[in-house]
């Protein structure tokens, strides 16, 4: 298959995910990851948080926290105790399990109170799906990470030229504006098409997302209805400072850290969630999915169930033993675990530095695949949780 026919097929399956009522769940519930686990009151088993001119994960006012309002449990972007905005404490949490090319991304959010003292009338209800650099990678100074953002505004936002949402900023990017030749667009933010954004105002929760297609093309969209799309995004020079990682202009990103911002806006997300479409197509497979559009051999597993790759130098990096459904991880090094369904849904993961211990959440009680990913390959244990 060509590149431009693979890049009309994957959009038109992603499409027919976003525009069917059946599928706005996804093709089951499991499939979508919820990068915003509702059980995990310090959110810090997913997530990383840098706010401009502190350590990794220091919040000394507590701007993302886990909160209850009303029959929601949210992942709050709270700025309502900032006496003034001061010395531009631009902040971002990042989903810090692993990165993702080929995915569908939305979050539904409400803008629910006013700006601190002092903070840019631009920044007015005013937030951000940001695609691209890890936040544990970002430098102690930097204000934004370098990636692609799909910029979520509220209605009485006026910076933006006509009432739209999900428009594309690019700090430390640009895209082109077309599949194939043309030149790099380098405007810092451009508007999307006109949907409405009065739903981003609580009471009323507004679901944004993408659509991406690793280096090819991604779509912003806007309750499921195409807003903005753009092609071939790279590394570019500009609106981005503090950064200790070099920007190499015309650089492809190929892959995508999720994290969400902290401009001022105080914020409310009850739902973030990801459909990664990069999986094993091989249809005897235990592990295939029909929605996939990227197939990675590393994730088949045979027709009789999960099986390692690269085993033997994983397994001498990290071992796991088990109580109840506790699992210990012995080793060294940087590891993520996925654990996995008898139908090869993924349902939980964490990445840490071992040794740690993770209590494995559990939602359907009964026999789990483990999935160790570790930087010198991969491999799979198997448990019975309760």
């Amino acid at each position: 298959m060509s590149r431009n026919l693979f890049i009309s097929f994957a959009m038109a399956v992603c499409l027919a995910f976003l525009g069917s009522k059946s599928v706005q769940a996804g093709p089951n519930d499991s499939a979508w990851i919820q990068l915003f686990n509702k059980a995990d009151t310090s959110l810090r088993t997913n997530w990383d948080i840098h706010i401009a001119g502190q350590q990794l994960n220091v919040d000394p006012r507590n701007t993302f926290r886990w909160a209850v309002v009303g029959s929601d449990t949210v992942l709050d972007v709270n700025t309502t105790t900032y006496a003034n905005w001061t010395g531009n404490p631009w902040g971002h949490i990042g989903y810090k399990a692993r990165s993702f090319k080929y995915f569908i991304v939305r979050a539904e959010h409400q803008f629910y109170a006013s700006q601190p003292s002092g903070a840019p009338t631009w920044a007015l209800q005013n937030n951000g799906i940001m695609m691209g650099q890890a936040v544990a990678d970002m430098g102690v100074n930097q204000d934004y990470p370098i990636s692609l953002e799909n910029q979520l505004l509220g209605p009485n936002n006026v910076d933006a030229d006509n009432n739209s949402t999900a428009n594309l900023c690019t700090p430390g990017t640009a895209f082109y504006s077309a599949p194939t030749g043309g030149s790099v667009v380098t405007t810092h933010c451009t508007s999307a098409a006109t949907i409405s954004r009065t739903n981003a105002l609580a009471p009323n929760w507004l679901t944004v997302g993408a659509i991406v297609m690793s280096d090819s093309i991604i779509r912003h969209t806007v309750s499921g209805q195409i807003a903005f799309t753009y092609y071939r995004p790279v590394q570019y020079s500009g609106s981005v400072s503090g950064n200790t990682t070099p920007i190499v202009n015309n650089t492809p990103i190929k892959e995508f850290y999720i994290s969400l911002q902290s401009e001022s806006a105080p914020t409310r997300f009850r739902k973030v969630e990801l459909l990664n479409l990069e999986g094993c197509m091989t249809s005897t497979d235990a592990n295939y999915k029909s929605y996939l559009v990227k197939h990675d051999p590393t994730a088949c597993v045979g027709s009789t169930g999960i099986a390692g790759h690269s085993e033997r130098d994983a397994r001498d990096a990290i071992s796991l033993a088990f109580v109840n459904n506790n699992v210990r991880v012995s080793g060294s090094g940087r590891v993520t675990l996925e654990v996995y369904n008898t139908k090869g849904s993924l349902t939980a993961t964490v990445s840490g530095i071992a040794p740690m211990q993770w209590n494995i959440p559990v939602h359907n009680p009964g026999m789990h695949a483990i999935k160790v990913i570790t930087s010198k390959g991969t491999y799979t244990e198997k448990a019975t949780l309760f």
